[in-house]
């Protein structure tokens, strides 16, 4: 008995399929009622200062790498 093989899609089928899929995805973006919000401003990000630089870093043992 012979295993049933799929026949390969040609282009012309694949692109339908893609170009369906597409037009299903916008279709659930418009019923879920899915919305971005833009907008432009300043942000302050919180950081540390620097300070002296670490001579001997948490990781290191020795080796080549720090194995962090």
């Amino acid at each position: 008995m012979h295993a049933s093989r799929i026949a390969p899609l040609k282009c012309d089928t694949m692109y339908k399929l893609q170009l369906l899929l597409t037009i299903f995805q916008l279709f659930l973006v418009q019923i879920t009622g899915a919305q971005v919000r833009v907008y432009e401003g300043r942000e302050t990000i919180p950081t540390y200062r620097l300070g002296p630089d670490e001579t001997s870093p948490i990781f290191y043992t020795g080796r080549g790498v720090q194995g962090a």
